[in-house]
């Protein structure tokens, strides 16, 4: 079964373009606060959770009553980050509290720079009730910020609206709530389908593939690959890093959906692409997918019948990947033993 194209993850307040110009900045508590704050989150980046941990406190027990605007939005973005570090130590429900207090502090603000902040609060919330299995609260929380953010034309706010609707998508998917999925899909589809910029093409390009998914699971696959041909029209080329690497994975998924309707001459040629595309590559998750289409391809020659054609394709995974150390990329090695095994029986039958 195809993995379900999403990836949860909790996001750090930080590299903002103003913290230049705070450095600059001529007042001593400004600059104080930021040399503090950095200190913080390079910890956080050297792996010292406890340590960057007790920094943040200190960051934001030091300037929680400031009134000068770049220090509330660092005490914002530390309380944000205490967060990421209590969920990276495991205090997952001492995150959630972490989040909640700035979203509870700051949700009435009127500095701008604030809400991209609240907004990183809001998913992260509800990226932790989701991996908690509280799947009904990571929905409420994705939805504050739906509904808080839906028409800010501030482009961070948008990203992070555009993952809260994905984030609901996947909890939906998983869920076998398919219907609900594409609908919301479409949803953010039409929102955001004219967008030029890669953070928001990104998650346009996510919604088509997981509603393409969403089809197949329904068995309408015609659809699917109506979808698919979609995608592989408007991204196949593109140069997004966020797109760009989904690519194999759209092919694939449209190749299973030819496979399932019987299509398996339509079916090898898209293989035959993918393959092409992709056989000198050193990515890991891209030599699963070209692991993944010689598979298929073997499959799909065994079902038309060729079965001499077939084997000779799994005689070359097994050959190619059997020293490979990528669990994945073992399954499918086994994937290709077992199906050998098939067309060599199915030709003894023939005979």
């Amino acid at each position: 079964m195809k993995k379900i194209l999403f990836l949860f993850f909790l996001l750090l307040s930080f590299g903002y373009s103003e913290n230049n110009a705070m450095q600059k900045n001529d007042n001593p508590v400004a600059h104080d606060a930021q040399v503090l704050f950095d200190k913080s989150y390079a910890l956080y980046n050297l792996g010292k959770y406890e340590e960057a941990l007790a920094e943040y406190e200190k960051f934001i027990n030091r300037y929680k009553n400031s009134k000068i605007e770049s220090v509330i939005v660092l005490v914002a973005r530390a309380m944000n980050n205490k967060g990421v570090v209590l969920k990276d130590l495991g205090k997952h429900e001492e995150a959630i509290v972490a989040y909640q207090e700035v979203i509870k502090k700051y949700k009435n603000s009127k500095i701008d720079k604030l809400d991209r902040i609240i907004a990183i609060s809001m998913n992260n919330k509800g990226v932790a009730l989701k991996n908690l299995g509280r799947n009904e609260e990571a929905i409420g929380a994705f939805q504050e910020l739906i509904d808080k953010y839906k028409d800010s034309e501030i482009l961070e706010v948008k990203e992070q609206v555009a993952k809260a609707i994905n984030f609901e998508i996947n909890i939906f998917i998983t869920n076998y709530r398919n219907e609900e999925a594409i609908v919301i899909c479409d949803e953010l589809i039409k929102k955001y389908k004219d967008s030029e910029e890669d953070t928001i093409i990104e998650e346009v390009a996510l919604a088509m593939n997981n509603k393409a998914y969403a089809l197949g699971r329904l068995n309408r696959d015609e659809d699917a690959i109506k979808v698919y041909d979609e995608w592989l029209y408007k991204y196949k080329d593109s140069k997004v890093g966020g797109v760009s690497y989904q690519v194999a994975g759209v092919m694939n998924d449209k190749i299973v959906s030819l496979l399932k309707l019987d299509k398996n001459k339509e079916a090898i040629v898209i293989c035959d692409e993918l393959i092409k595309k992709y056989k000198d590559s050193k990515e890991d998750t891209i030599i699963e997918q070209v692991v993944m289409a010689m598979d298929n391809k073997g499959l799909a020659l065994n079902k038309l019948g060729k079965n001499r054609e077939a084997i000779k394709v799994y005689d070359e995974v097994i050959e190619k990947y059997k020293d490979s150390k990528l669990k994945k990329v073992i399954e499918r090695v086994e994937i290709a033993k077992y199906n050998k095994s098939v067309a060599i029986i199915d030709m003894k039958y023939k005979k």
